[in-house]
């Protein structure tokens, strides 16, 4: 029979370290007699150990709190944590029972040091949330490269717009163009029209001398009426087909 502690091989502490992290280390005592422990590590200033030395009675356990102090800055994914534990037991002699615990360790390492039982812990940081097993933390990350993956982002592109969609606004800017054009040509036709009715009127007033008169003021005018009277009509359908759907 020994002294069993647990855990076996590592201390973890899980991240965030930048918070304090607690971790319980278990002495259980096969022994029908008492037996005495020292806890001592590589880091006293990193870690808080309560407590540190005691008494574990016959047949029974111990709890030891171990306390990571935080640090100021979350260290590295890959940070190889090289700090360690010992634990020291020793079965107490009838004689030296009831004597404190420093003065029982004292005369103990002095006098009967190979009666001592050293029991070796390594520290190991675990990932947020990581329920595994310590050995999966110990040096060296799973496969050389899980603790340093970065997580994997996908940048889309905008979804291109549909030809229709893409073409509305030159479709638009035509439209208006061709709107404001046959506007422009209705404005002319009407124009000349008047200027046609004007010059109807004044040639009503005078008087024809000879056919040979009207034919000349008929070819001065540019135009025959009916043609003149046609355009009219096509002019008051164009504006009423423009106008009349907006």
């Amino acid at each position: 029979m020994s002294v069993q502690i647990e855990p076996e091989q590592f201390l973890t502490f899980q991240r965030p370290l930048t918070r304090t992290v607690e971790e319980t280390l278990t002495i259980r005592n096969p022994y029908s007699g008492p037996i005495a422990f020292k806890v001592k590590t590589t880091a006293p200033k990193q870690y808080c150990v309560r407590p540190n030395s005691g008494i574990v009675d016959p047949e029974s356990t111990r709890e030891v709190l171990v306390m990571l102090q935080p640090f100021k800055v979350e260290p590295e994914q890959d940070y190889r944590c090289k700090d360690k534990f010992l634990v020291q037991t020793v079965l107490i002699p009838t004689d030296k029972q009831l004597l404190p615990v420093n003065e029982l360790w004292s005369q103990m390492e002095t006098g009967n040091s190979a009666s001592i039982k050293q029991h070796k812990l390594r520290c190991a940081f675990l990932p947020v949330n990581d329920e595994g097993t310590p050995e999966l933390v110990s040096d060296v990350p799973v496969n050389g490269a899980s603790a340093t993956l970065e997580p994997h982002t996908t940048t889309r592109s905008p979804p291109s717009l549909p030809a229709a969609a893409a073409a509305v606004p030159s479709t638009g800017a035509t439209s208006q163009v061709d709107y404001n054009t046959t506007q422009n040509e209705i404005l002319q036709m009407k124009e000349k029209l008047k200027e046609y009715e004007r010059e109807m009127a004044n040639i009503q007033k005078m008087k024809p001398e000879s056919s040979t008169s009207d034919q000349i003021v008929q070819t001065q005018q540019g135009y025959p009426i009916q043609v003149l009277v046609m355009v009219a009509i096509a002019v008051f359908a164009m504006s009423y087909a423009i106008f009349g759907t907006k």
